[in-house]
């Protein structure tokens, strides 16, 4: 389907010329903060993460996967619901065939580290939120 830039075309279809960004799916997206995972205890577990910003959804998901229980619960339900990509060593195999693999943080053992990562996408977020960079 062709563009429609004809601002009087645009304005006859309901689409406001000021709204033009919106229409860019990509300007949509939630942004992405990216990490190394590094466990001197557990290198197994080490690697690259994918964690998108949070979305109000995931707040809410976020909300009642942790119950309220603290900075410890907080933190596994944020990674748990925002994570986008993790080691392979961090899922569980599918129980169900053509099911896909579990993202599974209660299998972690380096509590620590994982709530160093959790700590610093904590900062990148609310830096994000203030400043949009």
């Amino acid at each position: 389907m062709a563009e429609i830039t004809d601002p009087v075309l645009l304005e006859a279809a309901g689409i406001d010329p000021a709204l033009a960004p919106l229409l860019d799916k990509d300007l949509l997206k939630p942004p992405v903060y990216e990490a190394d995972f590094t466990s001197v205890a557990f290198p197994g577990f080490n690697g690259h993460l994918k964690i998108r910003y949070a979305t109000v959804g995931d707040n809410m998901d976020i909300e009642a996967l942790c119950l309220g229980g603290g900075m410890f619960r907080e933190a596994v339900a944020t990674l748990s619901t925002c994570i986008m990509s993790a080691p392979a060593s961090w899922y569980s195999a599918p129980t169900k065939p053509g099911a896909l693999p579990v993202l599974n943080l209660r299998g972690i053992p380096d509590a620590e580290a994982l709530g160093a990562v959790f700590n610093d996408y904590s900062a990148w977020r609310e830096t994000f939120r203030t400043s949009g960079k």
